[in-house]
């Protein structure tokens, strides 16, 4: 149960490689890949497994040895002696589930934040399981691990579910340095267990023997066990050697547990419900979907799209001028609706806060977050006195043609936040991308986007593609030539039958 127990010193075999040196060449690998499978379970789809009643028994296999941790050991002594109080779940609570964790303590004290948002308990944590698995080196065919990582996430859930008799959720990370095609020979390196440290003692070991473009790849899989189910998520970030570093694990390790996050929350059905209960929410939330009726046509993109045509004005500039109803003389009434459909279209994204910008952007922020039932931060464009440790980027602003700078408070954005961001318009992308920029360095997590106007031909959906977020946009104007407005007809978005629908109902109305 010691991490590298039973395995090799990576920082011996590192040393090779000094006299394997040949002249540089292009890489030519693909992503590793685990397969998993599990007898007497069935598959219910991508990495999600049930109970199979019908499958035989499986053969016996060779039994592995694991020291039981003492956090688990102490626990299962006290369940016995009925010193630990079973969690009080819904009806009498606003708790609908309870789990525990097998995760560091910064990690639990993230899930429980986060879980607390769909009323599900993030019970007890095993903060000392185990790591099931040694370091390896070797040629690409050879390095063999005699447990994936995504087998030692299932075995550690499995374990603490065992422990607590409740459903647990347990990760597993794995470094991959791929072969050096400044090398003789294609020997890869795999590191398991905490990752910390030692990886960077090889990394800075292998680094001045190594092309620059030898990639490291962290691999993480987090795995939801109980009696009935085995879900997973799975989260990857590559990285050339040359600026690869530990702290990178976080990426593969956040995409993972945001993967196994959507996946819980679909399959088990779990509504978001809203302010975090752990910090003084008081429960359900009912969703925007749920407010309309389903089946009907919301009217905020035709309301939109049918003024932006009446009154838009085209200035020299190539700028769409819509100060009579937006972002100077409001229409209150056309935003409020606009407000209530961009909610709908982006529930399915589960935000706890909403980031926009002073002063335009706030104005459809502010509807979105009421009807979302979270709160909306603004970034200013200058720092107030009563703004002391803050979160600051620049950009260069369109509308100016300036660099020009946006401001957030430490304080109303933190690491575990999922943050949906809403503006008035999409143009070049170049305001989205600093508050991109200004959510990434609170380590939170930038989960959509929707404005009001997108202008097609400035491409700035294609510009933000690389993050991979929803971006819904009601008015798509495809051309303003010769003081003309062009708009694209789409088809209107319809209340989807459940908050489930939503992301095939965006689909259906052109969004992506």
């Amino acid at each position: 149960a010691d991490p590298g127990s039973g395995g090799v010193d990576l920082m011996s075999f590192a040393d090779e490689e000094a006299g394997d040196a040949r002249p540089m060449t292009a890489p030519g690998h693909g992503g590793f890949t685990e397969p998993f499978a599990m007898e007497g379970w069935v598959q219910a789809g991508d990495y999600a497994w049930t109970r199979d009643p019908d499958a035989p028994a499986p053969p016996k296999r060779e039994k592995r040895t694991v020291a039981v941790p003492p956090s688990m050991k102490a626990h299962v002594l006290a369940r016995r002696a009925g010193e630990v109080d079973e969690p009080d779940l819904w009806p009498d609570t606003h708790w609908r589930a309870a789990w525990v964790t097998a995760t560091d303590p910064t990690t639990h004290r993230c899930l429980r934040a986060t879980w607390a948002n769909f009323n599900v308990k993030i019970a007890h944590n095993f903060p000392d399981a185990p790591h099931l698995a040694a370091d390896a080196y070797g040629v690409d065919s050879d390095v063999g691990m005699d447990v994936s990582i995504a087998e030692e996430a299932v075995l550690k859930a499995q374990m603490a579910h065992a422990a607590s008799g409740l459903s647990a959720i347990a990760d597993a990370t794995a470094v991959e340095v791929l072969a050096n095609p400044n090398s003789r020979t294609a020997k890869r390196y795999v590191f398991r267990g905490v990752v910390n440290d030692r990886v960077d003692e090889l990394l800075a070991k292998l680094r001045p023997l190594s092309a620059p473009n030898r990639v490291v790849v962290f691999h993480s899989v987090v795995a939801f066990a109980n009696a009935t189910h085995r879900i997973l998520g799975d989260g990857m970030c590559t990285s050339a050697v040359t600026i690869a570093n530990s702290s990178m694990a976080v990426i593969s390790r956040t995409g993972a547990y945001d993967d196994l996050l959507e996946k819980l929350a679909k399959d088990f059905a779990l509504p978001f419900t809203g302010p975090n209960v752990e910090t003084g929410g008081t429960g359900q939330v009912q969703l925007p979907s749920q407010v309309q009726e389903a089946g009907t046509e919301m009217a905020g993109a035709r309301m939109l799209r049918e003024r932006v045509l009446r009154d838009g004005k085209v200035l020299d500039s190539g700028i769409l001028k819509v100060s009579s109803f937006i972002n100077h003389q409001v229409d209150v009434n056309l935003i409020e609706a606009c407000g209530e459909e961009l909610a709908v279209r982006l529930e399915r994204t589960m935000p706890n806060k909403i980031l926009t910008v002073e002063a335009t952007g706030l104005i459809p922020a502010i509807f979105v977050g009421r009807n979302l039932q979270v709160p909306v931060v603004f970034a200013r464009k200058k720092r107030p006195l009563t703004i002391s440790d803050a979160f600051t980027v620049s950009y260069r602003s369109a509308t100016k043609g300036t660099m020009a700078e946006l401001i957030v408070s430490e304080e109303y954005l933190q690491a575990n936040d999922r943050v949906l961001i809403i503006d008035d318009f999409l143009a070049g992308g170049s305001t989205a991308e600093a508050l991109f920029k200004l959510i990434k360095m609170a380590n939170a997590k930038v989960v959509g986007m929707g404005v009001l106007i997108e202008k097609v031909s400035d491409s700035g959906r294609a510009f933000l593609s690389g993050y991979e977020v929803p971006v819904e946009s009601l008015v798509k104007v495809s051309g303003l030539d010769e003081g003309r407005v062009d708009v694209l007809d789409e088809p209107p978005f319809v209340v989807p039958v459940s908050p489930g629908d939503a992301a095939a109902a965006a689909a259906a109305a052109g969004s992506w």
